[in-house]
């Protein structure tokens, strides 16, 4: 997963702003409810207010709210459309985790690290990923991010100066679908889709398939290139249905791939991805860009729960976590 490029200041609406191999977008205005498809978690605490106990079954562009607890009297921002995701990948209950359920001040997590290679850097970049029912932390390079979906914010942290950026996460999908759109705009065929080719490696100790998705696009300075992403998934590996949806929201947010080839990716939890950029003209593949990445190791843990809040947010120490879905197999 690459983050979206610096400046770490998200755009006002309705100033330019610049995708990463795209034309310069302008921010629109917030947009509450994203495109269908697009997972994320419905919070479901075991105690506390009263809350949905299983998804609600919504039509595209229906907007609908759910109460979350806090200190203070607060109203839900609409939660974004959804669908079920990944028919086929292993929820189970968070009692079941490898690392069990925890302590109230704990929050049961997968840890996934990936190592980063680019074909034209001699030095590989390294990444930590957390993702807990509802609550994600990413850490690259001189980059932190947390995502914290009971409350529907995201926050960054500035490298120079240490200090937290605090977003609500509609404001950062329309940027990001403001950046998609534009290059898609650019990309032939405008709406690319990932193939399943075959049966992948073994990555982390998980089975993966193997898929490809290509699209022709001409740069800024003219040369028309094929672009490819080839991505290795794996539905196997065991998440509540929370971590998984949060998995996916960070996915769409922060992966500066889903906008240099913006493409629904497979379900599952993708293990390595390599995206290539190939001027048509040449014969062969010398001077091809390629970025791979590859998470090495997979792990559960008990995360203090203090490690996913954004600092200068009111919190609630004794709030209890999601209660997970147990999916029939």
């Amino acid at each position: 997963m690459r983050t979206l490029p610096n400046p770490v200041t998200l755009p006002v609406p309705g100033t330019p702003v610049q995708s990463p191999h795209g034309e310069p977008v302008t921010a629109p205005e917030r947009v509450p409810v994203r495109q269908p498809g697009r997972p994320v978690t419905t919070p479901q605490p075991g105690t506390g207010p009263p809350l949905v106990a299983e998804p609600v079954p919504i039509q595209a562009g229906h907007v609908f709210t759910i109460p979350v607890p806090r200190r203070r009297p607060h109203h839900a921002p609409p939660m974004p459309i959804f669908h079920d995701p990944c028919r086929r990948c292993r929820w189970i209950d968070v009692g079941l985790l490898r690392c069990g359920p925890g302590r109230v001040d704990q929050v049961p997590s997968v840890v996934l690290q990936e190592t980063t290679q680019w074909s034209d850097e001699e030095q590989p970049a390294h990444a930590t990923y957390y993702f807990g029912p509802g609550l994600a932390r990413l850490q690259y390079g001189n980059t932190e991010l947390i995502v914290d979906v009971h409350q529907q914010l995201v926050a960054r942290i500035d490298a120079k100066n240490g200090a937290w950026q605090v977003q609500d996460i509609a404001d950062w999908q329309a940027y990001v679908d403001s950046a998609t759109t534009a290059t898609s705009l650019a990309l032939s065929p405008r709406a690319p889709k990932f193939t399943d080719r075959h049966m992948g490696e073994t990555m982390a100790g998980f089975v993966t398939s193997q898929f490809t998705a290509t699209a022709r696009k001409t740069d800024d300075e003219g040369t028309r290139l094929l672009v490819e992403n080839e991505v290795w998934a794996t539905e196997g590996m065991e998440l509540t249905r929370d971590m998984y949806e949060v998995y996916r929201l960070a996915l769409y947010l922060f992966d500066g791939r889903c906008i240099d080839l913006p493409a629904e990716r497979p379900d599952g939890v993708i293990l390595r991805s390599r995206l290539s950029w190939h001027p048509i003209k040449d014969s062969n593949h010398d001077n091809d860009l390629i970025e791979d990445s590859v998470i090495e190791s997979v792990r559960y843990e008990l995360v203090p729960r203090t490690f996913f809040e954004i600092p200068g947010q009111a919190y609630d120490d004794m709030r209890p976590l999601p209660a997970a879905t147990t999916r029939a197999r």
